[in-house]
C-alpha cells in the first residue's frame, strides 16, 4: 500500500487531499508545521481510520521509510508572516527527513519558491498549480479571500472547488513522477457566476492574465461536480466589504 506524507494535512487544500487519499485506502501521514494541534472538526471527518496518522515528537525519529511527500505551498504561504519564514521552516523539515523519492508541491500562480525547489533533494518533483479555491469551510486567511480585491472582482479569475481539485490532484499524485500541471474550471464564467449570485456585481469577460509558471506544463481542465459545487455563505461579506473599501 503506498503511503503519503503531507507536510500540513491541516490546511484547506491539505485536508482535503489527506481525506480523500484516505478514503482511496492509501496511508496518510500529516507532518505539523507547528505546534498547533490538528482541528478536532477535521479529525471527525477522518474518523478511526487506522491509516492516518500524526507525527508526534521530534520528526525524523518518527520516520522510518521516506517515499512521497506532498507539500501544500498553496494553503501555508498566507499563515506565516512572511514567504522568507515559510520557507526557511519547509526546508528545516524537509532537509531533516531526506531523502525523499517522490515530492509533489501544491501551488498557486502567485506563489514562487525557486529557492525551495532547488534544495528539495528529491529524485522527481511534481508541481501542481491551481486556481483560486474555494469551498464550504474555507478559512479566512485563505487565498481566495485575499485575492477578493477590487482588481480581481473587476476581472475574470478562474476559480475551482476545492473537492474537484483534490480528486484530480489524486490522479496526478497516483500516476505522475515529474512534471508540471496547471489544473483550470472548464467554466470560465464560474467567477461572474460566484459574483452575480451574491452582490449581483458582472466581471469582465476577458480571463485575468496568466503568471509565468515556465514553458512545459500539462493544463487539466476539470468539470466540476453541482453537488457539491456551491458557494460559502460568508463570501458575500468579503467581497461586499472589499467593494466599499475601494
Amino acid at each position: 500500500m503506498d503511503h503519503y506524507y503531507i507536510l500540513g494535512a491541516d490546511g484547506f487544500l491539505g485536508f482535503e487531499v489527506c481525506l480523500q487519499l484516505l478514503n482511496e485506502g492509501y496511508k496518510v501521514t500529516h507532518i505539523p508545521l507547528n505546534e498547533r494541534p490538528f482541528p478536532e472538526e477535521k479529525l471527525l471527518y477522518i474518523g478511526r481510520n487506522s491509516n492516518f496518522q500524526i507525527i508526534e515528537g521530534k520528526i525524523e525519529q518518527c520516520l522510518p521509510e521516506y517515499k512521497h511527500l506532498i507539500i501544500p505551498f498553496y494553503d501555508w504561504s498566507t499563515f506565516y508572516s512572511s514567504e522568507e519564514t515559510y520557507e526557511k521552516r519547509v526546508l528545516q523539515i524537509v532537509q531533516s527527513l531526506n531523502p525523499f523519492k517522490q515530492i509533489t508541491c501544491l501551488l498557486h500562480e502567485t506563489i514562487n519558491f525557486k529557492s525551495i525547489f532547488e534544495n528539495l533533494g528529491a529524485k522527481n518533483v511534481v508541481k501542481v498549480y491551481y486556481p483560486y479555491l474555494y469551498g464550504t469551510n474555507i478559512p479566512k486567511d485563505s487565498l481566495f479571500y485575499q485575492g477578493l480585491t477590487k482588481e480581481n472582482i473587476e476581472s475574470n479569475l478562474n476559480i475551482l472547488n476545492v473537492i474537484d481539485a483534490a480528486s484530480e490532484t489524486i490522479k496526478i499524485l497516483t500516476t505522475a513522477k515529474e512534471g508540471t500541471f496547471v489544473l483550470k474550471n472548464k467554466n470560465k464564467k464560474r467567477w461572474q457566476e460566484c459574483l452575480h449570485s451574491f452582490i449581483d456585481v458582472k466581471s469582465h469577460t476577458e480571463s485575468s492574465p496568466n503568471i509565468d509558471i515556465g514553458k512545459e506544463y500539462n493544463i487539466i481542465e476539470i468539470e466540476e461536480n453541482k453537488e457539491h459545487a456551491s458557494f460559502p455563505k460568508s463570501m458575500k461579506k468579503f467581497i461586499e466589504n472589499d467593494l466599499q473599501k475601494a
